[in-house]
């Protein structure tokens, strides 16, 4: 669909951290129970969810847990998440539920800013330079602490790198190299977000984050839309396998911008008691009609996945009633690298 944000119930929470063991090792997926405060009206929700540091212990340090949204309904849901990291520590979860109910009475009491962060060179999983970090300051303040959400986005152009191929006739191929980032929420105040990724994948490369703050109580702007939709269930193989699937995703209404998209991988359509493996989704060639999610797999163990995904965005027109950080367009802003405890952040940075 595509609906007013004021005409979309949203529900958002934090989840306080657990203790994950490295990747690999038995322990590195830990369940999360969620049940909304108030029951959505039908089970037509759509979840995205995060890892974030909120109630790490310092001398554990936050991993990079990959999220998975099991059994959504109205009354809640389940984050199965498993540590993408070859290190071990704790991580907690930030996440974010929608109901689209257009042409209803204003419902929404929310305020929600859209920021596109810079694509970034992250090094291979478990290489020094898989980690980067961005931090940016809202132009207004927010009611209260936020939720963030944010999702790996990239670019025509981004990651390609020309290579020599002996033994082909022309010579040479065009290699894709697709970092699989893995967000985490390092921090997130009325005033400022801080935000880390790590790249969980075998290559190294480039790519952007899309970033969703949502605060409560607050007033949804006038100018932004929501659309968001659950994909068909698809395979993707273990980690290592590097299988790329690529789902189109068209909007229902066009955007009068690119809007910023959030993905989460999620078991719908699946048989019961099947989960997802541990596949992080990228936002690939948004544009006002679309855009492409392009699936990897952070598991030892292969499977199918679907995904939940919400774009935010203007609709017909981006006017006053759009503050300064909302999309018209989404912001771009100049942006501080930040790594996580223990480390350095690795990225040229922007001005």
């Amino acid at each position: 669909m595509s609906t007013p944000l004021a005409q979309t119930l949203i529900s958002h929470g934090r989840i306080p951290a657990a203790f994950f063991t490295p990747d690999g090792v038995p322990g590195d997926w830990r369940v999360f129970q969620v049940t909304f405060p108030t029951p959505f009206p039908d089970d037509a929700v759509r979840v995205v969810a995060m890892a974030s540091s909120d109630g790490v212990d310092a001398g554990l340090g936050t991993i990079a847990a990959v999220p998975v949204i099991v059994g959504a309904n109205r009354t809640g849901f389940t984050i199965a998440a498993r540590n993408s990291d070859c290190s071990a520590g704790s991580a907690g979860m930030h996440w974010i539920a929608a109901l689209e109910r257009p042409g209803s009475p204003a419902t929404a009491s929310v305020d929600v800013r859209t920021v596109v962060l810079p694509p970034r060179f992250s090094a291979a999983d478990c290489l020094s330079g898989d980690w980067n970090g961005w931090t940016y300051r809202f132009q207004h303040a927010l009611p209260s602490a936020p939720t963030l959400v944010a999702t790996p986005v990239r670019h025509q152009g981004d990651s390609t790198l020309e290579v020599t191929v002996f033994g082909l006739v022309s010579g040479t191929a065009v290699l894709q190299q697709r970092p699989t980032l893995v967000g985490v929420a390092a921090a997130a105040t009325p005033t400022d977000i801080s935000l880390n990724a790590r790249n969980g994948g075998g290559w190294p490369g480039r790519a952007a984050m899309n970033a969703v703050a949502v605060a409560s109580p607050g007033t949804p702007s006038p100018a932004m839309i929501v659309d968001s939709g659950v994909t068909a269930a698809v395979a993707v193989a273990p980690t290592g396998g590097n299988i790329f699937t690529g789902l189109e995703v068209q909007f229902a209404v066009p955007f009068a911008t690119p809007p910023v998209v959030l993905i989460t991988a999620c078991d719908a359509g699946l048989p019961a008691g099947t989960s997802p493996p541990a596949v992080v989704g990228t936002a690939e060639r948004i544009t006002t009609h679309g855009f492409t999610i392009e699936a990897m797999n952070t598991d030892v163990a292969g499977g199918r996945s679907a995904f939940f995904w919400m774009a935010l965005g203007c609709g017909t027109h981006c006017g006053a009633g759009a503050p300064v950080d909302r999309p018209q367009p989404p912001v771009r802003p100049p942006v501080t690298p930040v790594g996580p405890i223990g480390t350095t952040a690795h990225g040229d940075r922007t001005s």
